[in-house]
């Protein structure tokens, strides 16, 4: 079948609605995706966000939760936190950290006796003492194992803190000291220390002096009291007891000082006596005693004599009067046999003549016994020639008394 060819205008028609409607359609895809694409207000994403395709212009916000900041790779955005590797510092000190806001920690001051402290605007320092604040938490208190606090003090001053595995505070021994022979701590007269080491004598004492050094004690160097605790006692050595200045007392055995039993008493004759052209006795220069009154004494004694034979010797006793004399006496002169002469119940007046010579003296021996009344006086042997001669007579040195009272 044959159609008629059509008109060129109607196929120009046909072909632009088609054109119109292809054209219509691809506008309303176009404005899906402009929807689809199209952020109004704020749009919160977690994770990765990407874009592709992109074109035409974007506004509005895009906000991050929990990230720090975005990354754009070609057309990929992506949101990850930012590590310190990527972080650029410098000396600005814009943003360190003050009281008032978080920041960046100051540049280090190169030193490692400061630290950072907590000043309006932190600063490094020296931590002073001043600075801590210190608790009765005793976690980080020192041990053998590590650095650390010091205990609490135990509040006594006896005590101090020792080197245990977990030290604390304790008196210190003597056995706990490590010394040696350095004398720098040595005590001083300007400070407490160390004795000096021992100079192994038993009979040196350390002294006080600038230096103190051990020496011997002398007598001078003592201090002596009125305290009796280290007085001689029968159980122990010590110091004589002070004087009861009384010349009749003596320490006896006891330690006290008391007087005396009655003892001998030596009266000697130390050096020769002469007399010539003399007949009348007299005392002789040493051999006398004082007796006291209402006393007993016992006085024997011996005297030597010599001289020319044609002087002789004659002699007496004379003492105290009243009381009761007992005087037993014998003599010899010149290498005569000796003569006894009874006992005198008084002081013998009468003079006993005796011959001697120079080389063949004589001797008078006697025992007296006087109980004195109630007048002391002088008992005392007498002397003379028993005939006057200008030759000497003398009576030695060596001539003696004794007597004891009672």
């Amino acid at each position: 079948m044959n159609f008629a060819p059509a008109p060129l205008q109607y196929v120009r028609d046909i072909w632009q609605g088609i054109l119109n409607e292809i054209k219509r359609v691809d506008g309303q895809e176009n404005a899906k995706r402009d929807r689809a694409n199209t952020f109004r207000g704020d749009q919160t994403v977690k994770g990765n966000l990407t874009a592709t395709n992109l074109s035409g212009a974007n506004s509005g916000d895009v906000t991050l939760a929990g990230e720090t900041y975005l990354t754009l790779a070609g057309q990929q955005i992506t949101a990850a936190k930012i590590t310190e590797a990527q972080q650029n510092t410098s000396d600005v000190t814009t943003a360190n950290v003050s009281s008032a806001k978080h920041g960046y920690a100051p540049k280090s001051s190169a030193d490692a006796t400061q630290f950072l402290n907590g000043a309006a605007a932190p600063a490094f320092a020296q931590v002073k003492d001043s600075d801590l604040s210190t608790s009765d938490v005793t976690a980080n208190n020192v041990v053998s194992t590590k650095h650390g606090f010091a205990p609490k003090s135990p509040a006594d001053a006896t005590q101090f803190l020792n080197g245990a595995a977990t030290p604390a505070y304790a008196q210190v021994k003597d056995s706990d000291l490590s010394t040696s022979d350095i004398t720098t701590n040595n005590v001083g007269s300007t400070k407490h220390g160390f004795a000096p080491k021992s100079p192994a004598s038993a009979t040196q004492f350390l002294n006080g002096a600038a230096t103190p050094a051990y020496a011997q004690v002398k007598d001078s160097d003592l201090s002596l009291s009125d305290i009796t605790t280290n007085n001689v006692s029968t159980t122990q050595h010590g110091f004589a007891p002070k004087l009861p200045n009384d010349a009749t007392k003596f320490l006896d055995g006891t330690g006290n000082y008391s007087a005396p039993a009655a003892g001998w008493t030596l009266v000697p004759k130390t050096s020769d006596e002469s007399r010539n052209t003399t007949t009348t006795p007299s005392n002789d220069a040493a051999l006398t005693l004082s007796m006291a009154a209402n006393t007993n004494y016992l006085s024997p004694g011996v005297i030597f004599f010599d001289g020319v034979a044609a002087a002789g010797f004659q002699y007496q006793f004379t003492g105290p009067s009243g009381g009761t004399k007992r005087v037993e006496r014998h003599h010899a002169g010149g290498g005569n046999t000796p003569v006894f002469q009874a006992a005198d119940s008084s002081y013998s007046t009468t003079n006993a003549g005796l011959s001697s010579t120079n080389t063949n003296p004589g001797v008078v021996e006697f025992e007296a016994f006087h109980l004195v009344g109630a007048s002391g006086g002088t008992f005392a042997f007498q002397w003379a020639q028993n005939t006057s001669n200008a030759g000497n007579t003398t009576v030695r040195a060596g001539s003696y008394f004794e007597y004891k009272n009672f």
